[in-house]
């Protein structure tokens, strides 16, 4: 994370255990992301609001695209979600009406 250090932003060890972005010798801002938008402090200290970005490509085995923040993978596998939307999708075919 050259640019966090870069512009005077720093990752460290927060209270909770967790790696954070801070300003410089500061307690602040703590964020989990190095990517925001709108947060004019953390972008001062190197975060930025261009996104990480994946060429892929589909295939007929394909049954899924699934999408999201970092939060949604600090929590959840691939695989979970994947079981949970295929869940899902067999619930939703059985019942009538529902092509």
């Amino acid at each position: 994370m050259h640019r966090i250090y870069d512009n005077r932003g720093e990752i460290r060890e927060a209270e909770d255990g967790r790696q954070r972005i801070f300003l410089r010798a500061r307690m602040y801002p703590g964020l989990k992301v190095s990517r925001t938008i709108g947060d004019l402090i953390s972008h001062q200290i190197g975060v930025t609001s261009q996104p990480n970005t994946q060429i892929v490509d589909f295939t007929q085995n394909d049954k899924l695209l699934i999408m999201g923040t970092a939060g949604l993978w600090e929590s959840l596998t691939p695989e979970d979600l994947s079981g949970t939307l295929s869940a899902a999708n067999a619930s939703q075919k059985q019942v009538p009406g529902n092509g």
